[in-house]
């Protein structure tokens, strides 16, 4: 006699006999260790018959044994949530018995409510999506007026915001009858179908008589779903202005492969893999990253990262500090040379990480000058600069280096050396002496040591000796009363108006009335050039020029440097409170020192007080 069997849409899979004994089977999926898995389609063969047939979700019964749920009974709702556990948002379908409001809310393990949503629901299976932020367990109430239903959701990872969002009704036909033949102890073949990460899995095959209704659990064997690795930092070291080293340890892959490694940096907390990065290599353990492009003086925060199927993981969080080094500083040639100037600078090429407050040039006539000496200030910052030196001395080797100074302190550049222009002075057209550095001085006995004879213009000798004065200042004695023939001090023979009048030794001098023998206020037609009667040359005995030698000047010579010159030769003045001369060289200007009423001899010492 031909049998019958039915599939019931909600409770199970249902088959009848002739006797219209009618044997439920339901299928829940899980996994080995007991989790729900949501069944895409179950086969179940009759071996005894040689047919098979299909029942495809949403037809199979989805029930979540472990919290505690079973089969919806009489007009309660029924929850079922795939997967669970989850990772943030889970798939519930809430099962209607008939038409009506429901209300869906979820509450951690505080009490507290943290999602709900109130809505009209048709009858069928109502989809919905819920989201979780924390990654704990949760309880889920379906509330309606035939009852209310609880199902637990463990979250295991971190989702968008708490959220409920309905997606669709699919209209489940309650019960479905198979026309196919079926008798009670026929052998039935039944497998389970999932899809898991997009790949099919079939559960572990059931094979048995079957006389009686039954819920079958399909056990699937799932992929164990990999977890982030894990990465620890090393701290920095080798730190420059512009370069680190770190690293880290790979100590765990998670489950699944690291595939990229490395550090990441930025000047900001928590830097990820969209900053700056380094990837060295793949696979666990430790490994040494090599930072690169930082700007000197600048704190850094890094973390070492890992990567695998499951994600990126970060290490801890270290920082460092760049370093600052003295700036890098060229120095120019000097250029615009004169007796007392010339012209030099530099070129900053790197602050060293730090903004150059100072820079310019120092001086001296010893090697390797410094800031503690003769320097410039030429405004800061980097790039080339100008610097004009003044107050040198005249035919000087000076010795000089660009300076640049920022917090990590000061830096000096290439030395050069240069030497002023002479202190020329032509004595005729063609002629050009240099003073010496003191005024010529001559003592009658010099104290008591053997004088030297010298030839007096116009006969006769004078026994006596000479040197150079400290000063070009110094002075023909106090108040010229001690100027003698037997005076055995020093007698300055450039002294301020000392004159060889008539055919005498020069022992008068002016002061203040400039007296210059000849009781009148001016020199001409005095000898005012003690030289004219004490042709003094070196060596002592020469009574000509030689080269290389020195003497004092003749009258005419004198003249030419005073009356002759183009330009400023000349200045009265009070030196040290002494009236005189001074005479300066050759291409004098204002810019090395300022004189006034230069070139006159008529005017008050008054004029330049030094």
């Amino acid at each position: 006699m031909k049998s019958f069997f039915t599939f019931l849409a909600v409770s199970g899979f249902a088959l009848a006999t002739v006797f219209a004994q009618n044997i439920t089977l339901k299928f829940t999926g899980a996994t080995n260790g007991g989790a729900h898995v949501r069944i895409d389609s179950v086969k179940v063969q009759n071996v005894s018959r040689s047919w098979s047939e299909t029942v495809f979700y949403p037809d199979t019964v989805l029930t979540f044994q472990q919290t505690g749920i079973v089969d919806a009974q009489g007009s309660t709702a029924q929850i079922s949530s795939y997967p669970n556990p989850f990772k943030g948002t889970a798939n519930v379908a809430v099962t209607m018995p008939q038409s009506g409001d429901a209300t869906l809310q979820v509450y951690n393990l505080a009490g507290q409510r943290v999602a709900e949503r109130t809505m009209s629901l048709q009858a069928g299976k109502n989809l919905f999506e819920v989201h979780l932020q924390m990654a704990q367990v949760y309880l889920l109430a379906v509330t309606t007026p035939q009852g209310r239903s609880i199902v637990k959701l463990l979250n295991r990872g971190a989702g968008p915001e708490n959220s409920i969002i309905y997606h669709a009704n699919n209209n489940v036909v309650e019960k479905r009858q198979s026309s196919n033949p079926f008798q009670s102890g026929d052998v039935l073949k039944i497998t389970g179908y999932t899809t898991h990460n997009g790949t099919v899995i079939i559960s572990r095959e059931v094979q048995q008589p079957q006389t009686a209704s039954e819920n079958f659990t399909l056990f699937f064997t799932l992929p164990v779903a990999p977890d982030a690795p894990t990465v620890t930092t090393t701290a920095a070291s080798s730190i420059t202005t512009a370069t680190a080293t770190s690293g880290g340890n790979v100590t765990s892959d998670g489950g699944s492969p690291v595939t990229a490694r490395g550090v990441c940096w930025s000047t900001s907390p928590n830097p990820t893999v969209s900053y700056n990065r380094t990837v060295d290599g793949s696979g666990t353990g430790t490994f040494t990253s090599s930072i690169s492009g930082l700007v000197a003086g600048t704190t850094y925060y890094v973390r070492s990262y890992a990567t695998n199927a499951a994600g990126t993981a970060y290490g801890n969080q270290i920082t460092f500090t760049t370093t600052i080094l003295p700036p890098t500083v060229t120095t120019t040639a000097a250029s615009g040379i004169t007796l007392a100037t010339a012209t030099s600078g530099g070129n900053v090429t790197s602050d060293g990480g730090s903004a150059v407050t100072a820079k310019g040039v120092c001086w001296g006539t010893s090697s390797n000058p410094t800031v503690s000496g003769n320097h410039t200030t030429d405004s800061s910052g980097t790039s080339s600069f100008t610097s004009r030196l003044t107050g040198l001395t005249a035919g000087t080797t000076y010795y000089l280096r660009a300076y640049a100074t920022n917090t990590a302190g000061t830096s000096y550049g290439n030395q050069i050396s240069f030497t002023t222009t002479a202190a020329v002075f032509s004595v005729s057209a063609s002629t050009h002496v240099r003073f010496s550095p003191g005024n010529l001085q001559w003592s009658a006995k010099n104290g008591g040591s053997t004088a030297t004879t010298h030839t007096v213009a116009g006969g006769g000798t004078a026994a006596g000796t000479w040197r150079f004065a400290p000063n070009q200042w110094d002075t023909i004695g106090n108040a010229n009363s001690n100027i003698s023939s037997s005076y055995s001090g020093w007698i300055d023979l450039f002294g301020w108006g000392t004159s060889g009048y008539n055919s005498k030794y020069p022992y008068l001098s002016s002061t203040t009335t400039s007296d210059y023998g000849n009781n009148n206020f001016d020199l001409s037609g005095t000898n005012y050039d003690w030289g004219v009667y004490n042709a003094i040359y070196n060596p002592k005995t020469q009574t000509t020029d030689a080269p290389g030698t020195w003497r004092t000047l003749t009258a005419s010579e004198w003249d030419y440097v005073i009356n002759s010159r183009s330009g400023i030769s000349f200045a009265l003045a009070k030196v040290n409170g002494v009236p005189g001369f001074i005479i300066v060289p050759d291409g004098w200007s204002s810019s090395i020192y300022t004189l006034n009423n230069t070139n006159r001899a008529t005017v008050s010492f008054s004029a330049n007080v030094i």
